[in-house]
């Protein structure tokens, strides 16, 4: 099934949909195999995730079956009403949320020419009105052959709720 999407100079190519998911029930990960990152060049993965939790958790975007925060880092920016705030953590973070609250984020994934895993995110979390914006950018600190896995992950037991939606796309068919 291709969708369309609009590219920075109106390119409109047609990208594939690999996967759907709909979590349903509470979960800690969903993941993403049998990829190709030097056949398809990129992904794009669009995540609506609810947080039933009674904590705040962060959700991290990880590759290649290495799920060791350390090896990975993220530069972000956070704006809430007036409020801007940069930050650089040690992880692949791509979204966070409070307490019984939604996060809807946008991200693009690629290897680099030198063989980097690479992602950007663009986050609309929270509620009216104290809905927040927050983008992130973030890679990899060694250098992989491929991208065949992806896995998100929250940071608390349970905090990807029911009803949760993922879908994962391609630029080739």
């Amino acid at each position: 099934m291709p969708i369309r999407w609009m590219g920075a100079v109106g390119v409109t190519p047609d990208w594939q949909v690999l996967a759907e998911v709909e979590v349903a029930s509470d979960c800690d990960y969903v993941d993403f195999t049998e990829l190709d990152i030097n056949r398809d060049w990129e992904y794009y993965l669009d995540v609506v995730i609810k947080n039933p939790t009674d904590s705040y958790a962060i959700y991290y975007l990880f590759v290649e079956d290495d799920y060791t925060l350390t090896s990975y880092y993220n530069q972000s920016l956070f704006a809430h009403d007036t409020t801007i705030i940069a930050t650089r953590d040690n992880n692949p973070e791509i979204a966070s949320s409070k307490t019984g609250d939604r996060v809807l984020s946008n991200i693009r994934i690629t290897k680099d020419p030198d063989g980097y895993f690479r992602y950007t995110s663009f986050q609309s979390r929270e509620s009216s009105p104290a809905i927040t914006l927050r983008m992130n950018c973030g890679m990899k600190t060694a250098p992989v052959s491929d991208i065949t896995s992806l896995r998100v992950s929250a940071s608390v037991s349970g905090a990807i709720g029911a009803g949760s939606r993922f879908i994962l796309a391609r630029p080739r068919s």
